[in-house]
């Protein structure tokens, strides 16, 4: 079976969340399945290092006209994994960033990743695939082209990694595009007399898919559906819940060269010489304290300015708290000006220091507003670090209080909490400092969160089940 799996992000080549974490992870689990070729395909963005990741051109060209206009194409690939081709057009990857700066989106974002979707279309167009697998809205319109406009016969998948993010855009991108306007209706592109690209990938795709269990229900309510739980429900039959997993042998402490000591469950004394390294990088004090550290995107989702509010009452209490992060200015300004004697905070996206987090951390935050997935708690249970979780989305589907924890299930233990609150946080927070001043517990608990199986394979298998039901 070969896949053509779409994406506008696969790490390390870009990556600004979950996106290309799975872009990377889970076409390499599908190839290490029994007659399974998974070829990715993602934009080359002018960021990308040609050089470091010895990309090189394929020979391989084509053109596409729209309104007029001749939008030439180039193919590209890696010496480093030859399982990705990289799609050049001008308009679509020479930018600064990928989607926007900090003035907002690019407003020809539609005409960018509209190209990127008439490029996966050309590409199966001269080569054979079974399967068309397509993430999130910047190659959602790819499900509709494909099949509609160039006539190709392919089973599609798409995948749902945040709901928030749909790609609307004006009406008038139906004629830019050269889209069908027999299409922009109510169960089509249309959505609220504009284009939306995430609706069109559910529209016009054979299955749907979300990366866990209960953010396929939780999208189908109107709390989290955005405006979309009407078309949702309308489309229940074809979607599904699958849970994300994470590359161990990207994650994992034993073989990790950027710890300051490498570790696994049978040798859990060197966590703590991360601990030490990671508390003398920072400056922080007390090698007894408690460390709880958060890592991720600085926005509301990830439930950042209630984690604000609750740093109120953190700064008091004897532990000590890492923060890592990038995202909306006004919580990147808030968040530094918090930076006290037991507070430390970096802005920034740093992989490095991110994994140091993990292996030197005690207990991981995740405040969580909603989260489709989330990878860092997996990644946390993996370096024996207990996740603080709020219940929703595959935050739940991953971590269970450590009261109902049972070696039996395939949860990892953590603290978890249900209401969106400061109190309810707080609390949470008392919960894990109980844990910690129990020394048995709290080491019964890492031992049993490291032995937890997060990776793809599991769930690579659903994946290979679903493309043969189509």
């Amino acid at each position: 079976m070969k896949i053509l799996f779409a994406s506008s992000e696969i790490f390390p080549f870009a990556k600004t969340g979950g996106l290309g974490d799975v872009g990377s992870a889970l076409p390499k689990a599908l190839n290490q399945e029994n007659k399974i070729h998974a070829l990715s395909m993602m934009p080359l963005y002018r960021s990308i290092d040609r050089q470091k990741y010895a990309i090189e051109p394929l020979n391989y060209h084509f053109t596409k006209t729209l309104c007029g206009i001749v939008h030439p194409f180039e193919l590209y690939h890696s010496k480093h994994d030859e399982n990705i081709v990289f799609v050049y057009n001008e308009t679509l990857c020479d930018r600064e960033a990928f989607y926007g700066d900090k003035s907002g989106d690019y407003a020809d974002n539609a005409l960018r990743f509209g190209l990127f979707c008439y490029a996966i279309a050309e590409y199966l167009s001269r080569e054979k695939f079974d399967i068309l697998h397509l993430n999130d809205w910047q190659s959602g319109l790819a499900a509709n082209i494909v099949k509609k406009i160039y006539g190709i016969e392919i089973k599609t998948v798409f995948t749902i990694h945040n709901l928030a993010y749909q790609g609307i855009f004006t009406k008038q991108t139906m004629t830019d595009l050269e889209l069908n306007w027999d299409d922009f209706t109510f169960l089509g592109y249309e959505f609220y007399d504009a284009v939306n690209f995430l609706k069109a990938g559910i529209a016009f795709s054979d299955a749907v898919t979300t990366v866990s269990p209960t953010y396929a229900r939780e999208i189908a309510t109107a709390e989290h559906g955005y405006l979309l739980d009407y078309f949702i429900n309308s489309n229940q039959d074809k979607i599904y819940g699958i849970l994300n997993g994470i590359d161990i042998d990207y994650f994992n402490p034993a073989h990790d060269s950027s710890l300051s000591k490498q570790y696994d469950v049978t040798s859990m004394d060197k966590k703590e010489s991360n601990k030490k390294a990671l508390l003398k990088s920072t400056g922080l004090k007390g090698e007894e304290k408690a460390i709880f550290s958060f890592v991720g995107r600085l926005v509301e989702q990830k439930g950042v300015d209630m984690l604000l509010r609750a740093l109120v009452h953190l700064k008091d209490m004897n532990a000590n708290f890492i923060l890592l992060g990038s995202g909306e200015p006004w919580l990147e300004e808030t968040l530094k000006s918090m930076a006290c004697e037991n507070i430390y905070v970096k802005i920034g996206y740093d992989e490095d220091f991110s994994k140091h987090l993990y292996a030197g951390s005690d207990f991981l935050m995740m405040p969580s507003v909603y989260e489709p997935c989330g990878l860092n708690q997996m990644i946390a249970l993996k370096y024996g670090t207990l996740p603080i979780v709020r219940e929703t989305g595959g935050l739940k589907d991953s971590v269970v209080d450590f009261h109902d924890y049972t070696k039996k299930g395939s949860r990892g233990p953590g603290v978890t909490y249900h209401d969106n609150s400061v109190f309810a946080f707080l609390i949470a927070i008392s919960k894990a400092l109980s844990i910690y001043s129990d020394k048995k517990l709290f080491h019964t608990l890492k031992e049993e969160a490291m032995k937890k199986d997060f990776s793809w394979k599991n769930s690579a298998r659903e994946y290979i089940k679903l493309y043969r039901s189509c």
